[in-house]
Parts: structure tokens; C-alpha cells; sequence
């Protein structure tokens, strides 16, 4: 036997093992899952685009500095109302006014109800001396309507529900209005034309100008002295004496 060939052949054989061992991998590579990004959503803040298009905003977050109590001087805020948390939070039945009066506008605003929180959106106020806010101004009804449905029954809340223009018109649609949740309402007014919108969907539509209107008002329990007589006011956030909760307040000029 050739000894000389039969280790050289072991050898070989030997050397190939460990080149094919060291070419096959011996651990598994895990590749690292990216993480999620949890987006936080962004409140009181208008966009470039938004600025571009006129919009502005009533309320930064932190301050009431472009708001008032109504009927109150100097541009009183009455205790009621407080800016907490980045919200707007009215818990009292004091009103609360835009230090600037407006005409043609729209108007958008997010609001959360309380339960049998009862509230609205007032346009075109006069501060009268002796008369509450809603003997000047038309009103975006804000209310928990299920409760008050319950309560009250539906002959009664009868252009009463949210989105309602209150006492005058009732909106095509009513949703259930979930307490601690946020919604959105919109008013657009110009040249005499009124929309009420509700999370992007038109509640009612009206004229200023239009002779069912004027037969409205006639024939309504509204000081008929004071009631819409000027289409240039400020705008109002009702105190009813149930918590609500605002943010998102902005207003393009029309």
C-alpha cells in the first residue's frame, strides 16, 4: 500500500471539508422591522396653503386673546372660559364673542359635548346692553341631541338639534352626536346666502335676503327690534351651563 498517496488523498479530503463548511452559514441574518411612527395628529394649526387662501386662526391654542366676553369691557373674559390643554372650554352660561366682527365668511370650528351639554354658534352678534346674545344673532344649535330626544321628544326638538338653525330651520340631517367626541361645524355666510354644515355634510341652506325669511323672523318669538338686523357682527360661543370643549376655530373672509 502507498502510504505517501493515501495521506495526501486524507488531506485533500480533509481541506475540501473545511472549505465547504466555512462557504455554508452557520447563523441565520434577522433583518430589523422599521418601527411604526405613531402620527400625532396636529390641532390649531392652519397650513401654508390655508394662509395662502386667506384662512386664519381664532384661537392658537393657548390663549383667548382674540375673544371677549359679551357685554363685558375692555375685553373682559368672563371665568367661565378658559383656554386648557390646547382647548377652548366653556362651563358656565357666560358667551363667549370674537373681539373682531365679521360679514361674508366661512367659518369652521371642531366642538365636543358633555352630557345634555346644551350650546350653539351665534353669527352676526350685537352686544345690547340688557338683551342676551340670542335676541341679536341667528344660531348654529350645538347640543347632545340623543338626551335631549329622550327627554324632551322629538316634537320639541323639533329645529332644535345640532346643526339646526334654531328655532327657524331644521337640517336635513341629524346624526346621534356621541358625547366626549369631536365633531365639526362650519357656517358659511355670503352675500346673504347661509350654510350650516356638520362633518362635511350641508344641514341647511338659507337667504337673508329671501321672503321666507323675512316671514320667519316675523313670525317668530325673536325681538323683532334687534333680531338679524345687521349682517355684519361678531361671532359668538354659547354658555349653557354643561361643559363643551372647542378647538380648530378658523375663519376665511369672503
Amino acid at each position: 500500500m502507498n502510504y505517501r498517496l493515501f495521506y495526501v488523498l486524507l488531506l485533500f479530503t480533509f481541506l475540501l471539508s473545511c472549505q465547504n463548511q466555512s462557504e455554508t452559514p452557520t447563523t441565520k441574518k434577522i433583518e430589523a422591522k422599521p418601527e411604526k411612527v405613531q402620527v400625532v395628529e396636529l390641532t390649531n394649526s392652519i397650513t401654508q396653503k390655508e394662509k395662502t387662501d386667506g384662512w386664519e386662526l381664532l384661537f392658537d391654542g393657548r390663549s383667548l386673546d382674540k375673544w371677549k366676553g359679551y357685554n363685558m369691557e375692555g375685553g373682559a373674559i368672563p371665568a367661565t372660559w378658559q383656554a386648557a390643554n390646547g382647548e377652548i372650554l366653556g362651563r358656565g352660561k357666560d358667551n363667549l364673542i370674537t373681539k373682531e366682527k365679521y360679514s361674508d365668511f366661512d367659518f369652521m370650528i371642531e366642538f365636543k359635548l358633555t352630557e345634555a351639554a346644551n350650546s350653539g354658534i351665534f353669527y352676526f352678534v350685537q352686544e345690547i346692553a340688557d338683551q342676551p346674545i340670542y335676541q341679536s344673532a341667528p344660531e348654529y344649535q350645538l347640543v347632545d341631541n340623543q338626551t335631549y330626544l329622550n327627554t324632551q321628544g322629538a316634537d320639541f326638538m323639533h329645529k332644535h338639534l345640532t346643526g339646526d338653525a334654531f328655532n327657524l330651520y331644521d337640517g336635513v340631517i341629524n346624526p346621534a352626536i356621541m358625547k366626549e367626541k369631536w365633531y365639526t361645524a362650519r357656517i358659511k355666510v355670503e352675500k346673504g346666502k347661509v350654510e350650516h354644515w356638520l362633518n362635511g355634510k350641508l344641514c341647511i341652506e338659507y337667504d337673508f335676503n329671501s321672503t321666507e325669511w323675512k316671514e320667519l323672523i316675523a313670525n317668530s318669538n325673536f325681538n323683532k327690534q334687534y333680531f338679524a338686523k345687521n349682517t355684519t357682527g361678531h361671532i359668538g360661543l354659547q354658555g349653557w351651563g354643561n361643559d363643551i370643549k372647542f378647538r380648530n376655530i378658523k375663519i376665511k373672509k369672503l
